[in-house]
């Protein structure tokens, strides 16, 4: 694969992780004081991801028929449009706020769908040796646009506002569109085996599942602090215009951890990671509250909860769909086939969006019964119980439990052998 198409992908990712996380940390505020009810605040942040899990169940398999070229620069402007849309929203009143805002999100969440979808398709087809360490490529890049988006953001919006920012973002898209897709190029022909490819069948085969619901967490824990986050960091007495720089924690711990696990090597056992992700992310949890339990309601505790929170995320990504690759190759006895790819691809921004759609609602919904440190100590633990269903499901606990049981079966037979020769 060229340097240029490469990169032309990475900066995809790059300005639209960009666009999504340039509104988190001031639309919640900024629908209020609109009268907009918090409940519908998360409603939208959820439309993102519900009409992007809706499109990547079709494009995962029809993506060799639209053409993954087409879909890429098509859903790079759908992105740039829904920003121009919700810059909007400063002139309106409480109706014409909802409309725009569900508007642009629809448009935001197909856009999503298109552009990652075919760029991940591209990336894993064209790179079939080395799968791990351009994946990790790809989201050290997203995590640089999720980065820049509420440093951005906190810039623009110190300097005119939440329409120049969200303006401005929907801009540079637009531009970037033709740009990229020229870069991009012709991609290679497909390759194409007997197999019968149906994305919904690859989907239900359980290592598939439990790996999809591993990047599920992901997007449910980012979800879930999207609409809420904001609210509770200003409990601590933080100006506003630096909630875009506690944002970035995250967003450049999971950054940097995944430039540097481009560097493990492709063998390593992948269901390691993902697991020590998911205890990480359970553990960052316990702290964003803090557990009104365990710690107090220190303000540094819960921006180190971040960092835990990016490192565990980028733990369970990375690893995921190299894993699913292999377990549909070696446990499930598909060919080589780049149909194959696009569904597997079109199945994790399902997975992300399924988790990023139930995290807004959750959090709306238990913010209404229970404050935030009892929300995120419950998120915890349910966590830790899929990390334990994981850890069961995905045959690791087998073998981490080998030797021991290889062990002592030699010393059982040991005793047996010493009785013997006692006799």
């Amino acid at each position: 694969m060229g340097l240029y198409q490469e990169a032309s992908i990475y900066i995809c990712g790059l300005v639209v992780c960009a666009a999504f996380t340039v509104i988190s940390p001031f639309y919640p505020k900024a629908a209020q004081s609109k009268g907009v009810p918090f409940w519908v605040t998360g409603v939208v942040f959820s439309l993102v991801p519900i009409f992007a899990l809706l499109s990547s169940l079709v494009l995962g398999s029809f993506l060799y028929k639209l053409g993954r070229r087409t879909c890429f620069v098509s859903g790079i402007v759908l992105v740039g449009i829904s920003n121009i849309l919700i810059s909007l929203i400063v002139f309106g009143d409480t109706a014409s706020v909802i409309f725009f805002s569900f508007l642009s999100r629809i448009l935001a969440g197909i856009g999503s769908a298109f552009s990652m979808t075919s760029g991940y398709a591209i990336l894993t087809s064209e790179n079939t040796e080395d799968v791990q360490k351009t994946v990790a490529k790809m989201e050290a890049f997203c995590g640089l646009g999720l980065i820049a988006g509420p440093l951005i953001g906190s810039g623009l919006f110190a300097a005119g506002g939440i329409f120049i920012s969200f303006l401005l973002v929907g801009i540079i898209l637009i531009i970037y569109a033709p740009l990229g897709g020229f870069l991009l190029g012709k991609t290679k022909p497909y390759v194409l085996s007997e197999d019968k490819i149906n994305i919904i069948e690859i989907l239900i085969k359980p290592k598939i599942m439990l790996d999809a619901l591993c990047q599920a967490c992901i997007m449910f824990t980012l979800g879930f602090i999207a609409p809420s986050l904001e609210l509770h960091i200003l409990n601590f007495d933080i100006e506003e215009e630096y909630v875009g720089v506690i944002y970035s924690v995250n967003t450049f711990t999971y950054a940097l951890s995944c430039y540097l696990l481009s560097f493990v090597p492709q063998k390593y056992d992948k269901r390691i990671m993902m697991t020590l992700g998911l205890f990480m992310l359970s553990f960052a949890f316990l702290l964003i509250g803090p557990c009104p339990f365990l710690l107090p309601p220190e303000f540094w505790i819960v921006v180190s909860s971040l960092f835990f929170l990016g490192v565990g995320g980028a733990m369970i990504y990375v690893p995921s769909l190299p894993n699913m690759i292999d377990n549909a190759h070696k446990r499930y006895g598909y060919g080589k086939d780049d149909r194959l790819n696009d569904a597997l691809s079109g199945i994790t921004t399902f997975s992300l969006s399924f988790g990023e759609m139930c995290g807004p609602g959750t959090a709306g919904f238990m913010l209404s019964y229970l404050n935030f440190p009892e929300s995120s100590t419950l998120i915890a633990i349910i966590i830790m119980t899929y990390f334990v269903i994981y850890l069961i499901g995905s045959d690791l606990l087998v073998k981490v439990a080998k030797p021991f049981k290889s062990k002592l079966a030699g010393e059982q037979a040991l005793i047996e052998l010493k009785t013997q020769d006692d006799e």
